[in-house]
């Protein structure tokens, strides 16, 4: 099944919104892209007024697969991973969630000290947290801000000029409707990176869909040969990748990557699950891929 058959058959119903790219040795083997930047014009599911459609170019909110760049950031810079930190931790420990850190933290402890506060020994859940230190580490240790880090080590270097902590919000997807926060779109969604106030280690970052599946194809052609053997990030069958929150995948297998960008929290989370339309994508990882 194509990607365009794939996304139209998930639009509007599972998400309002969505793009993906199938790379098969670094060249485009199939793209898509459907839906609306905007659908909603409230959290009841009224339809907006104005409905852009999205494009090929529209940024979206990466979640949770910023925490593969962060990752990338900390090996890149060569930082030692397997000294205890004075939290009680490694950084391998931070990047692989066995550090025993919780895997958020209560709206009042929202803050840097707040974060930094948490210390390990608990059981090894999947952790925002151990991402947040992962990335204050490597801030302190490079004396340069994390958005930075990611710029010079990893999209710089890759040629990715759109991914960035600051979208233009013209033409990012929105995402969802918060109480104090109305309608979220050019903004971080995830309320831990909004209440820090900046780029953070463990989301954050928005990108189109085709610089998404290019870092992938960095990943798999060597860029970070280290981030491609970290046991959190294998897939079953093979590969690694990660997902996000928002709707958001990235998955490498053999010669082929593949990028699923989505709005599936807009207008509010939990409407209809996302996981189906992810395994239809990833399925094009098993498919042969040519000549």
């Amino acid at each position: 099944m194509d990607l365009y058959s794939v996304l139209t058959g998930a639009v509007p119903h599972t998400v309002p919104g969505a793009a993906a790219v199938h790379l098969v040795d670094g060249v485009v083997a199939d793209s898509a892209v459907a839906g609306e930047l905007v659908r909603y014009a409230d959290p009841a599911g009224t339809l907006a007024a104005e409905r852009p459609g999205v494009t090929p170019d529209t940024l979206w909110d990466l979640a949770s697969v910023t925490k593969l760049y962060t990752t990338a950031v900390v090996l890149r810079l060569g930082l030692d991973l397997d000294s205890e930190r004075p939290g009680g931790y490694t950084l391998r420990q931070l990047i692989t969630h066995t550090a025993g850190l919780p895997a958020s933290v209560p709206e009042e402890l929202r803050t840097w000290p707040g974060i930094l506060a948490q210390r390990a020994g608990g059981p090894d859940v999947y952790s925002d947290v151990g991402l947040l230190h992962a990335g204050r580490i490597a801030e302190q240790e490079a004396g340069a801000p994390l958005d930075r880090l990611v710029r010079e080590l990893v999209t710089e270097p890759l040629g990715l000029g759109e991914t960035s902590y600051a979208p233009d919000p013209a033409r990012t997807a929105a995402t969802e409707f918060k109480p104090g926060r109305g309608l979220v779109r050019g903004k971080v969604h995830d309320g831990t990176a909004f209440a820090l106030g900046g780029p953070c280690g463990h989301a954050g970052l928005f990108a189109p869909v085709g610089e998404v599946a290019a870092f992938g194809e960095a990943l798999r052609t060597g860029f970070c040969p280290a981030l491609v053997d970290l046991p959190n990030l294998r897939l079953a069958g093979g590969g690694f990748g990660h997902t996000g929150f928002t709707g958001t995948g990235l998955f490498v297998r053999g010669r082929s990557v593949v990028a699923l960008l989505t709005n599936a929290v807009h207008p509010v989370r939990g409407r209809n699950a996302v996981d189906p339309l992810r395994a239809a994508v990833r399925r094009l990882l098993d498919a042969p891929p040519g000549p």
